[in-house]
C-alpha cells in the first residue's frame, strides 16, 4: 500500500512532509534538501497526477488523542495488516503516534485502523 505524508499538524518538523512509502520505495521526495515550501508544492503535484492511487486519507494520534500528521494511502481496507499499519509505525517511531483513523477520500466519518 503506497501512503505519504501531507501535513504536519505539529508544524515543528516540515522536513516530514512527503515521507511515505511511494510506488518507486524511496522514502520521500528524491532528495532530503528539498525545503518545507518546495516538499509541500511536490507532495500537491505528486497527488495530482497520481491521486487515484491514494483513495483513502488518515491521520496520526499521539496516546493523548492529539493529531500529529495527515496523508493520504492506497486502499487500506484491502491489504495486509502489516502494509496497512506502514503509516502508524512510521509515525511510531518518529513521534510517537499510538493511533491511525482513516476515511474514504469524500466520506465524513473517521475509522480506527
Amino acid at each position: 500500500m503506497n501512503w505519504i505524508i501531507t501535513k504536519d499538524l505539529l508544524g515543528d518538523e516540515p522536513h516530514v512532509i512527503g515521507k511515505g512509502l511511494l510506488p518507486w520505495g524511496n522514502f520521500g521526495p528524491p532528495s532530503a534538501l528539498i525545503l518545507a515550501p518546495e516538499r509541500e508544492s511536490w507532495v500537491e503535484a505528486y497527488l495530482h497526477a497520481h491521486g487515484a492511487e491514494f483513495p483513502f486519507e488518515f491521520r496520526l494520534y499521539d496516546d493523548d488523542g492529539e493529531p500529529y500528521y495527515e496523508g493520504r494511502c492506497g486502499d487500506c481496507t484491502d491489504c495486509e495488516a502489516e502494509l496497512a499499519f506502514a503509516p502508524l509505525d512510521w509515525a511510531e517511531h518518529n513521534a510517537g503516534c499510538t493511533t491511525m483513523r482513516y476515511r474514504k477520500l469524500g466520506e465524513q466519518a473517521w475509522e480506527i485502523l
